[in-house]
């Protein structure tokens, strides 16, 4: 009964279509490509071009240029080409006035036929909803209108809800109202949107479904342990506990569960620095590749924010310390994991307080990684540079302990790039790191203090005394020497001839 119906709707369909042509074109031909164009004289608002050739035994293609050059074929436009033995149905919707070409390839085919009509029915989806059962299956509801009573059902089940690119999940000649359940056992684990095809001979018009249908398929392969996830500063992440010799599939969905995003990882986590485009809110998973998976869905709102705090402190970005100290502020039911550059130094940490981190010479990145009872994880760093090393610190000669008649005294040497070189508190200049610097002295005891200081604060001393004694002191001096020395020659003069004398006394 279907059967005879089909047929009588299809004759029906091709005599309106003759019908109401505004354009009727055969020729005879016996070559392998036949074009004709056909004018439209108005603009149709659902064009339904109809082509048949003599020889209806004969397997043949159809491609159908509109005036503004847009092409239709089996290859370009699938869903909108009917090709059969003998007939091709193009439905084009609304077709622009003007000259269309039709070119029609294959052999031996005979007298082509082109003629185009306004679709007599335009088949409107006035109702179509899914919803999922506890078992797993889905029942679909629809109601098409400006419809014959029998038409072409057919279900796809899709990764978004745009493009009409999904997988047929269910199809059947039903009555124009319905009510339908199907499994979903040919899919694997995923989000899916719907949307139903209803059709006449070719004709045929679509439409997705609101919401969608989160499937995971029980013949699947176990889901991957360990995942956790959220937000992640101003983005997003997932983490996992990776197998050995396993690769693994990152999924991201937006917050209508399209499919945004599927990217091989070679690791145990992926992270996302923001949201794509306007998306404020993401679902995540990750499943084995190459291997249908069940999968846990993650949770990434970037309205959500890890109330947390890490205060370093030190605001530089340089230091001597071989330390730096962190105030970590934890809310209930959070950890956090430090980082001293890859190196975790903290894992699971749970109370509140000062956090003492040991640094390197060098460059360093302390991290503190803080994440809330649900996955959702804030990261607190910090890069810092150590200089432990006083800056070096040479002079040319060591004027320590010198006596000088001068009252000046010069001194010089080198110190390292970058350092600051002051003497008795005041600049010294350098060129190209050298100095050579006159310094002025006072009468007696001049104490010198030269400090090289690098930029964090890290010193080099040197300390000198030299001591200036003037010519009138030296004069003095000698004098004072001189005077001391004929004092010291009398006496022994005296105590010569005072010896002499008392022998000389006691002989006689």
């Amino acid at each position: 009964m279907k059967r005879e119906t089909r047929i009588v709707s299809k004759i029906c369909i091709w005599l309106l279509m003759v019908t109401i042509a505004v354009g009727c074109l055969i020729l005879p031909v016996h070559a392998a490509e036949t074009e004709v164009t056909i004018d439209l004289d108005y603009e149709y608002t659902e064009a339904v071009f109809y082509v048949t050739w003599e020889n209806y035994e004969q397997a043949g293609t159809v491609t159908l240029t509109s005036p503004s050059g847009k092409v239709y074929s089996k290859d370009k436009t699938p869903d909108q080409v009917y090709e059969s033995n003998g007939e091709a149905i193009v439905n084009v919707g609304k077709g622009e006035e003007g000259t269309w070409t039709v070119v029609v390839s294959g052999d031996n085919m005979g007298t082509v036929d082109v003629t185009v009509g306004e679709l007599p029915n335009s088949l409107v989806i006035s109702k179509f909803a899914v919803t999922q059962n506890t078992d797993g299956s889905v029942t679909a509801d629809y109601k098409i209108t400006d419809s014959p009573d029998e038409i072409y059902v057919e279900i796809f089940a899709d990764t978004d809800s745009e493009g009409f690119d999904g997988t047929c999940v269910y199809s059947e000649y039903m009555d124009k109202k319905g009510t339908v359940s199907f499994d979903l056992d040919s899919l694997s684990s995923g989000e899916y949107h719907f949307y139903i095809r209803v059709s006449v001979d070719g004709i045929y018009q679509r439409a997705y479904s609101d919401g969608f249908v989160s499937y995971q398929n029980p013949n699947d392969s176990q889901k991957v342990d360990g995942v956790k996830g959220g937000t992640y500063n101003d983005g997003y992440y997932i983490s996992w506990n990776a197998a050995e010799d396993e690769a693994y599939t990152v999924l991201v969905w937006d917050e209508a569960h399209n499919l945004i995003k599927e990217e091989a990882v070679g690791a145990t986590d992926a992270y996302y620095g923001d949201y794509a485009e306007d998306a404020s809110k993401v679902y995540l998973a990750v499943v084995r590749a190459n291997e249908s998976c069940m999968y846990d869905l993650i949770t990434a709102d970037s309205a959500v924010k890890v109330s947390a705090d890490v205060a370093f402190d030190t605001d530089s970005d340089m230091t001597k310390n071989s330390f730096i100290n962190a105030t970590v502020t934890l809310d209930t039911n959070s950890t956090f994991d430090a980082y001293l550059g890859e190196q975790k130094i903290l894992e699971g940490e749970k109370e509140s307080g000062m956090y003492r981190v040991n640094l390197e010479d060098g460059d360093n990145t302390v991290s503190f990684v803080v994440t809330d009872g649900t996955g959702n994880a804030a990261e607190f760093s910090k890069d810092i540079y150590v200089d432990t090393v006083p800056p070096q610190l040479s002079v040319s000669e060591d004027i320590n302990g010198k006596v000088v008649t001068e009252s000046s005294i010069y001194l010089n040497g080198y110190t390292e790039a970058g350092a600051v070189l002051t003497l008795n508190g005041e600049p010294v200049e350098l060129t190209q790191n050298y100095f050579n610097k006159k310094i002025t002295l006072s009468g007696g005891e001049n104490t010198i203090t030269l400090i090289a200081e690098d930029a964090v604060g890290n010193q080099s001393v040197y300390s000198a005394t030299v001591t200036y004694e003037s010519g009138k002191t030296v004069k003095r001096i000698f004098e004072y020497i001189a005077l001391g020395g004929l004092f010291l020659v009398l006496l022994f003069l005296y105590i010569v001839v005072f010896v002499k004398g008392r022998k000389r006394r006691k002989q006689s």
